[in-house]
C-alpha cells in the first residue's frame, strides 16, 4: 500500500501534508475522513503511464464527440474508471507531492486531446477552464491546469 497515510496538519490554508514511509509529502487536497485513502502509488512514473494508458484506451472520435465526451460522466471522464481500479488513491506526482485521482484523470484527458486529437495545449487548458466555470462558476484550479499541461506533454 505504500505505508500508513494520515493527515497531520497544515501550515496555511489549503496546504495539507502527509507522511508516507517516513517521508513528508504535500497533498493536492485534504484527505476526506468519509472517503479515506485506499492506497498510495509511490512510483512517480505510474501517474504518467496510467494517464497515457487511459488516453490510449478511449475510442477514436470527432472533435464534436470529444467535446461532448469531456463532461462529467462522458467517455473521457476517467475519474470513475480510476476510482473503480485504484479506489481512493494518492499518486506520487514528483517533487514530494501526492495527488488524488482527479489529477490523473485530467492528465489522461489532456493526453487524449493532444496525442489522439492533435489539439494544442492552450486549447486543452481553455477547455478545462470552460468546464470549471460552467460547473462551479469559478476559475479552474491552477493545479488542474498544470495536470492538463502534464498530460498534453506525455509522449
Amino acid at each position: 500500500m505504500g505505508g500508513e497515510v494520515s493527515r497531520w496538519g497544515s501550515d496555511a490554508a489549503n496546504k495539507y501534508y502527509t507522511v508516507v514511509g517516513g517521508s513528508v509529502f504535500q497533498l493536492d487536497d485534504a484527505i476526506s475522513k468519509s472517503n479515506p485513502v485506499s492506497q498510495v502509488i509511490v512510483d512517480a512514473r505510474a501517474l504518467n503511464t496510467t494517464a497515457k494508458d487511459l488516453g490510449k484506451s478511449a475510442p477514436s472520435m470527432s472533435l464534436a464527440q470529444f467535446k461532448a465526451a469531456s463532461y462529467a460522466g462522458g467517455a473521457l471522464d476517467f475519474k470513475p474508471q480510476l476510482k473503480a481500479t485504484y479506489g481512493n488513491a494518492l499518486w506520487n506526482a514528483g517533487d514530494r507531492t501526492l495527488v488524488h485521482n482527479d489529477k490523473v484523470g485530467n492528465a489522461a484527458w489532456a493526453y487524449f486531446g493532444a496525442q489522439r486529437m492533435g489539439l494544442p495545449t492552450w486549447m486543452l487548458k481553455a477547455g478545462g477552464e470552460y468546464q470549471a466555470r460552467k460547473q462551479t462558476g469559478k476559475r479552474d484550479d491552477p493545479l488542474d491546469q498544470q495536470f492538463i499541461e502534464r498530460g498534453a506533454s506525455i509522449k
